[in-house]
């Protein structure tokens, strides 16, 4: 059984509103793995960036 593409998002998003409103421990740790995460792809995408318009 596999949902299609949009409902796993759907359903995903819903859950993950869920958590992220009833759980403090979950806004922490969400933070800091988001944190962590988006802040290395955004500077690999800086560089990326950067080294693309240079060359």
């Amino acid at each position: 059984y596999t949902l299609d593409p949009s409902t796993r998002f759907l359903v995903l998003s819903m859950v993950y509103l869920y958590l992220l409103v009833t759980s403090d421990l979950f806004n922490i740790l969400h933070g800091y793995f988001v944190g962590r995460v988006f802040g290395s792809k955004c500077l690999v995408m800086l560089r990326v960036t950067l080294f693309r318009s240079t060359h």
